[in-house]
């Protein structure tokens, strides 16, 4: 197959989050089995405009802004699309989230190949974050009305319109399918499928000499018990969730450390308030650490937590930390509940709950058998349903039937 894929940022522009690293691992993971991938992002100032990684081509078009998906993204990603189409025809359009929603504008459908995406999350997602964060918003009645305007634009102008356009619908867990026909009804459900993201077991395994270097690295004894938050620092993530549960832990006479890998825009933030609390000993802020590095990250922790008060489908971190044999908490919501089942692989905590996050990390450093019977689980769960491998098989299947579709139709794509 020739598949054009569009995302608004790639792994090799430094966001990697969970689409950025879905669309390296899919993509790679295509392009060794024979097909041509070729990628359109937004520019970036230290990336060239055309770029190719790995067996996957990526573009960058110059007249876009990074990161935005207005300025000039919907009609610019698209002119790129046609143009690149126009060449070597694609047999397949690829789109990460609502990312290739431009498409939406191009008629007749019949002429352009079929369209497929992979949601992650959707606009329910948006709408609770916003929600969540409206005491703070009121404070800045500019972002308010910001943050309003571009959930209508993406609930009415965005997802609406590619949901009904798109042939194909992949959700990384259940709650997205559930979430799509909560605020769009059933219509879109008949071209819906699910497929987990998957994790390279070889990359995210137990691995007791990369524990040993991180925790020499940050000055941390084999008998301290350290707990790991890793991912964008966003307010919504709920790290600052973590720092009140180990502060909790400490006025308790439990002694354990909190890890905390990633960069963002609450991390300044976050910093002040662990120095206002006198928390610095207790508190490691590592900065930005690559993907390539977290493996090392997940093994140097006892127990790895997520108590995210946003709406998540499914996330890599916690699929990543399972994967290393790490016992998880994670806050008991979205797609955490399809992964995470209560004292089998890993606990869950109510969100916005410092307080349980804080109960049941000193439940687990007082029960190290059950720890162990956790960590043994968490990592079964990913071999047994979450791998790579696995992953990559479905996706073309998928690929393939829709292209095949299309065919049998007798729609052109050229």
């Amino acid at each position: 197959m020739n598949v054009c894929a569009i995302s608004r940022t790639n792994y090799w522009q430094g966001t990697q989050g969970g689409m950025d690293r879905h669309l390296r691992l899919l993509g790679e993971g295509l392009a060794e089995r024979g097909h041509r991938i070729v990628a359109i992002s937004t520019a970036h100032p230290d990336m060239p405009e055309i770029l190719e990684k790995n067996g996957v081509i990526y573009h960058h078009p110059p007249e876009t802004v990074f990161g935005s998906r207005r300025q000039g993204w919907p009609t610019k990603s698209i002119h790129r699309y046609r143009s690149l189409h126009g060449r070597t025809p694609f047999d397949l359009l690829w789109s990460q989230s609502f990312d290739a929603y431009g498409i939406v504008s191009l008629r007749p459908k019949e002429v352009f190949p079929p369209v497929l995406l992979t949601l992650h999350g959707s606009v329910a997602q948006e709408f609770r974050s916003f929600r969540s964060n409206l005491r703070r918003l009121l404070y800045a009645p500019g972002a308010l009305v910001r943050a309003a305007a571009g959930l209508l634009y993406s609930y009415a102008i965005v997802q609406r319109r590619l949901l009904a356009y798109a042939d194909r619908i992949i959700a990384v867990s259940p709650v997205v399918v559930e979430d799509i026909i909560r605020l769009f009804g059933r219509g879109p459900v008949s071209k819906c499928a699910i497929i987990p993201n998957g994790i390279d077991l070889t990359r995210f395994r137990p691995d007791p000499a990369a524990r040993k270097k991180v925790r020499e690295q940050y000055g941390i004894f084999d008998d301290q018990k350290l707990v790991l938050s890793l991912g964008r620092i966003t307010y919504d993530k709920g790290h600052h969730l973590a720092v009140k549960a180990v502060k909790m832990m400490g006025e308790r006479g439990v002694d354990a450390r909190l890890m905390i890998a990633g960069d963002g825009p609450f991390l300044n933030e976050l910093k002040a308030w662990v120095r206002e609390k006198g928390l610095t000993c207790r508190v490691i802020f590592t900065g930005h650490i690559d993907n390539d590095r977290t493996p090392s990250f997940y093994n140097a922790a006892d127990v790895f937590v997520m108590p995210t008060i946003t709406l998540e489908g499914l996330p890599f971190v916690l699929l990543e930390a399972m994967a290393c044999e790490k016992p998880v908490i994670a806050a008991r919501r979205g797609g955490n509940l399809a992964l995470v089942h209560e004292n089998e692989n890993g606990l869950l905590v109510e969100p916005g709950q410092s307080a349980d996050l804080a109960e049941k990390l000193a439940a687990l450093f007082h029960a190290p058998i059950q720890c162990a019977e956790l960590a043994r689980n968490a990592r079964e769960t990913i071999k047994n349903g979450y791998s790579l491998e696995v992953m990559i098989d479905r996706y073309i299947a998928d690929m393939e039937k829709v292209v095949r579709k299309r065919h049998s139709r007798g729609g052109k794509t050229n």
